[in-house]
């Protein structure tokens, strides 16, 4: 057993010595979870009080979410399938007090902006971004403390690199890392390529999710689509990441 552990230590990190406290989450948001079938995990990254500047409680939300209509569904029709179903995942995050959300965006040509909240400094790190350090450089530069990563990305292209990356960069940059990927399989109707060399196909592949933060010697919970977090700075706080069932 103690052996797992020192592996797991290595591998993943601890935090403030010791692995990642559970939180119990509201009565209400479970109830939502119950009622529209999606799962909801809390956990808590502590942090130590520091000297000159004063304890902050994030509360900042991951939601993983797969396509709810046929790929062959007109687009408009697709998307709003989708924020129905967040809506009810939305609704649990609020009653869980969640005062940062993240969902999946669209990619950007606007450079490396740092939005400053009441919360903290936020990035959107936008998909294919998180293969380049000097792109997680240029937000720490410019004073992020949570770097946001939504994608979607398939087992065969990237997974080996997914953990990987993430903890590099939140080590490099000390700052929290919050990295969302989609869930489920998705087949088209007439036959592509990806530029990869491949015979045509209409398979794109799985999006395995694996959604998680993470924040240098702290793991990453890959298991989880739910995740809460502190860092320096900040006094116990909790991050819930919510999705759909796979």
């Amino acid at each position: 057993m103690i052996y797992l552990q020192q592996v797991s230590q290595l591998l993943l990190g601890w935090n403030c010595g010791k692995a990642l406290e559970n939180i119990v989450m509201p009565q209400s948001a479970k109830a939502f979870s119950s009622k529209h079938d999606f799962d909801l995990q809390a956990f808590k990254f502590s942090a130590d009080k520091e000297l000159f500047r004063e304890p902050r409680v994030v509360r900042a939300d991951l939601i993983q979410n797969s396509i709810a209509l046929p790929t062959t569904a007109p687009f408009l029709d697709q998307k709003k399938a989708i924020f129905e179903n967040l809506r009810p995942i939305i609704d649990a995050a609020g009653a869980s007090g969640v005062k940062i959300l993240c969902l999946q965006y669209m990619e950007g040509n606007t450079g490396h902006p740092v939005f400053e909240t009441g919360y903290g400094k936020i990035v959107v790190n936008i998909c294919y971004g998180r293969h380049h350090p000097l792109n997680w450089l240029a937000f720490g530069l410019n004073g992020a403390e949570i770097v946001f990563n939504p994608l979607a990305t398939v087992g065969e292209l990237s997974e080996p690199l997914w953990p990987i990356e993430a903890r590099n960069a939140t080590i490099a940059n000390s700052y929290f890392f919050g990295s969302i990927n989609r869930v489920g399989t998705e087949i088209f109707p007439n036959p592509f390529t990806s530029g990869d060399g491949n015979p045509q196909n209409s398979y794109f592949g799985h999006f395995y999710g694996f959604s998680h933060f993470q924040h240098q010697m702290l793991p990453a919970d890959h298991h989880s689509l739910v995740i809460r977090m502190d860092w320096a700075g900040l006094v116990p706080g909790w991050i819930p990441t919510l999705s759909l069932k796979r």
